[in-house]
């Protein structure tokens, strides 16, 4: 959101942006994990990093497949933390 917000203070009086952001975000999985697809995440435990609006991204993301009660998400602040977790079957377990 900072960056949104930068942008917009640095962006000219006639309205046009001084500076883009592009942004991305995926939910990945284990090479051997059997989810294909978001419905399949149903049930599982999904690590994000709170507190940096990234948890509100996979909330919205996923919020066409899953209803909120069907997930549910652990913090998980780090991207290499995030991949050991998920390496070690700490995330997105079996059912």
């Amino acid at each position: 959101m900072g960056n949104y917000c930068r942008v917009q203070r640095r962006a000219p009086a006639a309205g046009r942006s001084a500076a883009a952001i592009v942004t991305y975000s995926a939910l990945v999985v284990a090479p051997d994990s059997p989810v294909y697809t978001a419905q399949q995440l149903a049930g599982r435990t999904i690590g994000v990093p709170f507190y940096f609006g990234t948890h509100y991204i996979a909330l919205h993301m996923l919020e066409g497949f899953l209803r909120r009660e069907e997930s549910s998400y652990a913090r998980a602040n780090g991207s290499r933390y995030r991949l050991a977790a998920l390496m070690k079957g700490e995330l997105e377990p079996p059912r």
